[in-house]
């Protein structure tokens, strides 16, 4: 009965398999509704639904996952000590001090544990003040 249930199963995959794109993990492969979804895609999907929700074009939308991979590389755990005491923290490394009124004015103060938080306030800031907050310290 194992064995019947078996080929029962690897047919039912061979036909969902036709209808889109196959990925290879090890040595299986899987249909396409199958594929595993990484933090980082959920971290994509949930910034173009806030940057739609400001009306942001397709190219700040790239400016905005431009920032995310240079300040933390997509990690949400990322802080970074600076020389004057303050902390930047997550995905946009957004700092209490720098953006007080920001957090004050969306009242996303979870943003430091809270990657939708820090999305959020991230797209808010980049809206409101534009990419200079973080260009200037890429240098």
């Amino acid at each position: 009965y194992k064995f019947l249930l078996l080929i029962v199963v690897m047919t039912m995959g061979v036909g969902f398999m036709s209808f889109g794109r196959t990925y290879i993990y090890g040595r299986s492969e899987l249909p396409a509704n199958t594929i595993h979804i990484t933090q980082k895609d959920r971290y994509v999907a949930f910034l173009e639904k806030e940057a739609e929700i400001y009306k942001l074009s397709s190219y700040d939308i790239k400016t905005l996952k431009t920032i995310i991979y240079r300040e933390s590389r997509w990690n949400m755990k990322t802080q970074h000590h600076n020389k004057d005491g303050t902390i930047d923290y997550g995905l946009f490394q957004i700092n209490e001090y720098q953006q007080k009124y920001a957090i004050n004015h969306t009242k996303l103060y979870d943003y430091k544990t809270n990657w939708v938080d820090n999305i959020k306030l991230g797209v808010y800031i980049y809206k409101t003040q534009g990419v200079r907050r973080w260009v200037s310290m890429w240098k």
